[in-house]
């Protein structure tokens, strides 16, 4: 028996916990307000939040332009609103869980519409800025005001996708010479379009398709030669073989054009032209000898195996 005695008129019983405190929520009908519900989607890490922004403004700047006249929407407009929307999607379910994206390149595809965003909308405003005479025809001065802003958030969007990698070597590291190769050819490319688009004869909705199928069959070829991955893809090499392959017949389609009017161009015209048209050819070897070395290596590990049962 205990030593200690219950004083008279006392409950033994231990006393309830108290009620928790009530849901401001509750109040207002069980609804919870937006900010809340907008905080709670949200990414907790700042990276995959930088990239959510800036690619959420990308495509917002990039819908709203085309209706004024800054760009036009069917070709370079469209890309910048997807290239937007895919970064900020993937990162999005990428830090929250919302989606499982394990079995993909997520990374890759950040980088992929980091890229893209970025060089497209600094091509854009260099053609701006050098036909400043025809501002009339891109939406006068609010055209080049959302211009500089698409630039701006695009660039920001590709200083955001590269917080995910330690190092540029990262990025282009890899032992296959036909990546390397093709990556040499992304860079004509780039280059002949830098060239168009300000001393050239080109307008940049011309080189809006060819440059978007050259920099995602670079990507592809990063993704399906990095070492760090399990099992080298194979049928991201040949993914990337068809990006190159269609960019090409877009290559030719713009050489066919050309020669019609061969007297109207002077010899600056057709460097800069076969100076693109080289980076293209680059990309296309590149991507097939990358491909093809996939292929070989998928056949050698398959015969192994083959033999082992044996």
């Amino acid at each position: 028996m205990s030593d200690e005695m219950t004083p008279v008129g006392s409950d033994p019983r231990p006393e309830p916990a108290a009620p928790a405190p009530a849901d401001p929520t509750a109040a207002a009908g069980g609804t919870t307000s937006t900010a809340a519900v907008a905080a709670a989607m949200l990414p907790a890490d700042t990276t995959s939040r930088a990239i959510m922004t800036a690619g959420l403004a990308t495509a917002a700047i990039a819908l709203v332009g085309g209706p004024l006249g800054a760009w036009r929407f069917d070709y370079f407009g469209l890309v910048m609103i997807l290239a937007g929307l895919a970064a900020a999607g993937v990162a999005w379910a990428g830090a929250t869980g919302r989606v499982r994206i394990d079995a993909l390149p997520g990374r890759d595809i950040e980088l992929a519409s980091g890229i893209v965003a970025g060089v497209l909308a600094v091509l854009n405003f260099f053609e701006m800025l050098f036909d400043l005479d025809q501002l009339d025809e891109r939406g006068d001065a609010l055209g080049a005001i959302l211009t500089i802003a698409l630039t701006v958030t695009a660039l920001a969007l590709f200083g955001a996708v590269t917080r995910r990698w330690t190092s540029p070597r990262e990025v282009l590291a890899s032992g296959d010479r036909g990546t390397r190769l093709a990556y040499a050819g992304v860079g004509l490319v780039i280059l002949g379009w830098l060239g168009n688009v300000t001393i050239g004869v080109w307008t940049f909705s011309a080189g809006v398709g060819v440059l978007t199928l050259i920099m995602l069959a670079g990507i592809v070829l990063r993704w399906a030669s990095d070492p760090a991955t399990e099992r080298l893809p194979l049928a991201g090499a040949w993914i990337a073989v068809v990006l190159a392959v269609l960019a090409t017949l877009l290559g030719l389609n713009h050489l066919m054009g050309f020669m019609d009017r061969a007297s109207d161009f002077g010899p600056l015209d057709w460097l800069l032209l076969l100076l693109y048209l080289a980076g293209v050819a680059l990309v296309l070897v590149g991507s097939v000898w990358t491909a093809y070395e996939r292929t070989m290596d998928a056949q050698e590990r398959s015969n192994i195996g083959t033999g082992d049962l044996g």
